[in-house]
């Protein structure tokens, strides 16, 4: 792993630290600004963020964004996050103390495509967008306010959804 990554993840991670004790608002342009984020494949990819990685044949877990992209032409990629014990319901709380502040997706390239910001007073965060026709591979990402960055698998655009 290049210094510079392992620089930035720790950077980012000392971050979403200060963030996460003050209670500040941190915005997603700071921490796009803050690290490269993950894109992990099937089989596991590269080094990620601390924690809140996807780690290739681990179960689902409590954060990890879960996409799903509608099949053929339609495109529509849907996100919500994990709650107790990787479940997709019910979905990871939102409450003004605890909650899912920001999602977005990013593509093949990293570029974000689509996102979409909360201040835990939904009753649950999901983010709908249709995917540019550009997109061949899509990966979720999720800020918590309390437990920082996390990434989901990378998918391809007509893959299924991993651990349903």
């Amino acid at each position: 792993m290049a210094a510079s990554t392992v620089i930035r993840a720790l950077a980012l991670v000392a971050l979403l630290a200060n963030h996460v004790e003050a209670g500040a608002w941190l915005t997603i342009d700071a921490i796009r600004a803050g690290t490269e984020l993950d894109r992990r494949g099937p089989d596991g990819g590269a080094s990620g963020v601390p924690g809140g990685r996807y780690e290739a044949g681990d179960p689902p877990r409590k954060h990890e964004p879960f996409m799903t992209i509608g099949a053929g032409p339609d495109r529509t990629a849907a996100v919500t996050v994990r709650g107790p014990g990787g479940s997709t319901e019910p979905p990871h709380p939102q409450t003004p103390e605890h909650h899912t502040s920001n999602i977005w997706i990013t593509d093949q390239s990293g570029q974000v495509v689509c996102e979409a910001g909360f201040d835990g007073s939904e009753t649950h965060a999901e983010l709908k967008c249709i995917l540019p026709a550009s997109v061949t591979q899509a990966q979720a990402h999720e800020l918590c306010n309390k437990h920082g960055l996390w990434s989901g698998p990378a998918l391809g655009v007509d893959q299924p959804p991993l651990g349903v």
